[in-house]
C-alpha cells in the first residue's frame, strides 16, 4: 500500500493533484520497490486496486511484464462511460466527481480514526478523466487476472466495464 504523489504522506505540490500519468508512474515505482524488499518474491508481484486504482492496475498489468497477477475490484475502465453515467447535476460540477454517495463510504473507511485528510482534488482532473480508458488494455494482460465488477457503481458502470474485462485473455 502506498500514497500517490500529491496525496497523504507522499510529497508533491500542488496537494491533491490527481494526475493519471503520475499515478501510473507511482504503480511502476511501487513494483520496482517491492521487488527489492526482503521476503518478497520478485517474480510473484500481484497488483490489487479498487475503483480508479482498479483501472490503474489493469493498465499497469497490461504494460508491465513483471506483474504476476492482477486483482481489479469495481474498476474504473472507461472515462467517457463513467462521466456520462453520473447525473447531469454532477456533470455540471465535474470538480465534485468523487463525491458520489458510494465513493464517500469507501474513501472514509481507509482513513485511520482521528486522522484529518483533505477531501478535494484539483479541478484539472475533470478534463483528464473523460480521456482515460484503462479498460481498453484488458486484452493486453498476459498474467492471471480477477475482475470484481460491481452491479451498482456510479463511477464504474458495469456494462462498459464488463465489455472491457471480457477481452482479457
Amino acid at each position: 500500500m502506498f500514497d500517490y504523489w500529491h496525496f497523504g504522506a507522499s510529497p508533491g505540490e500542488p496537494r491533491q493533484l490527481l494526475s493519471v500519468r503520475r499515478q501510473l508512474e507511482d504503480w511502476r515505482d511501487a513494483i520496482a520497490y517491492a521487488k527489492l524488499l526482503d521476503g518478497v518474491d520478485p517474480d510473484r508481484i500481484v497488483l490489487w486496486g479498487t475503483s480508479f486504482a482498479g483501472g490503474h492496475v489493469i493498465r499497469t498489468a497490461a504494460r508491465d511484464p513483471r506483474v504476476a497477477a492482477v486483482i481489479s475490484q469495481c474498476p474504473f475502465t472507461d472515462g467517457f462511460a463513467s462521466t456520462f453515467a453520473l447525473p447531469r447535476k454532477v456533470l455540471a460540477k465535474i470538480a465534485a466527481l468523487m463525491t458520489s454517495p458510494d465513493s464517500v463510504a469507501g474513501i472514509e473507511a481507509l482513513i485511520p480514526p482521528g486522522e484529518q485528510t483533505p477531501s478535494g482534488i484539483t479541478a484539472r482532473f475533470g478534463a483528464d478523466i473523460v480521456r482515460y480508458f484503462p479498460g481498453r488494455d484488458s486484452r493486453k494482460i498476459q498474467c492471471p487476472g480477477h475482475f470484481a465488477v460491481c452491479e451498482d457503481d456510479s463511477l464504474a458502470p458495469p456494462g462498459p466495464t464488463l465489455r472491457h474485462v471480457r477481452k482479457a485473455p
